[in-house]
């Protein structure tokens, strides 16, 4: 949750998203996203109840198997935008995108089951 302030106190605006290759783009192993200020992987740690994020400094450290999502939901809504606030959950993050003026979107990451679900908030769809 700390890495996710920090992108947003940073101003940071997301580059890409990339899931760990599988069947079902919103239940993954593993997301990457890509931020101008910063690159963070989204896992749930083995046993744990929400999620965990890791910065992963080199290309070299990111898990082989990523695929990109940029033309997936719900990440191609906010490609390009501006991480504007962060809220913790009992199992994950939702993840603002956009100013509250500015259409915003809301993704959720949570654990479910040992994966990250990814989900567009209903609410904030418009």
């Amino acid at each position: 949750m700390q890495r996710f302030e920090r992108v947003v106190e940073a101003g940071g605006v997301l580059l890409k998203a990339e899931r760990f290759a599988g069947k079902d783009p919103l239940l993954v192993a593993c997301l990457l996203l890509t931020f101008d200020v910063g690159r963070l992987l989204v896992e749930v740690a083995p046993g744990a109840l929400t999620i965990r994020t890791t910065v992963m400094e080199t290309k070299d450290a990111v898990p082989a198997g990523m695929v990109d999502g940029a033309e997936e939901e719900p990440w191609w809504r906010v490609l390009g935008g501006p991480l504007s606030r962060t809220q913790a959950t009992d199992n994950g993050v939702r993840l603002q995108f956009r100013a509250d003026a500015d259409n915003p979107r809301i993704i959720a990451l949570e654990n479910a089951g040992g994966e990250v679900r990814v989900t567009l908030d209903p609410l904030a769809r418009s």
